[in-house]
């Protein structure tokens, strides 16, 4: 039996994808709060929040506006701007970048997914 959350009422935790947002969302904290704190060059922010602006409207577009065009290009932001954190954080702290490494496997996953959708239903 599972409760509203998508957990079995045992209390199981049965997100398998949690851990790996974890380590990217730790990822994305550290690198903010050390722009902040004036220990990581801000070069390395942007790309980060808009990343994290990206995946936060992805779902209202795709499920609320059902915009099919916009939703592939909002997600195809989100994988760009992965290849450009990796970048801009590779030379001041590698362990960051490599902590994106299961985020960007399924996120391109998502990409090719949502471009498959978005294709089959062209002109509909």
């Amino acid at each position: 039996m599972r409760d509203g959350f998508g957990s079995r009422a045992t209390g199981e935790d049965t997100d398998l994808c949690a851990p790996w947002r974890t380590d990217a969302a730790s990822a994305f904290a550290f690198c903010f709060v050390q722009a902040f704190r004036g220990k990581l060059h801000w070069i390395t922010v942007p790309p980060f929040a808009i990343n994290l602006v990206a995946n936060l409207i992805f779902t209202p577009i795709q499920f609320g506006l059902r915009n099919l065009p916009l939703a592939s290009l909002d997600i195809l932001i989100v994988w760009g701007s992965m290849i450009w954190l990796a970048i801009a954080i590779w030379p001041r702290r590698r362990w960051v970048a490599f902590a994106q490494v299961p985020y960007f496997v399924w996120v391109s996953i998502a990409t090719a997914l949502q471009l498959s959708i978005s294709a089959m239903n062209w002109g509909r």
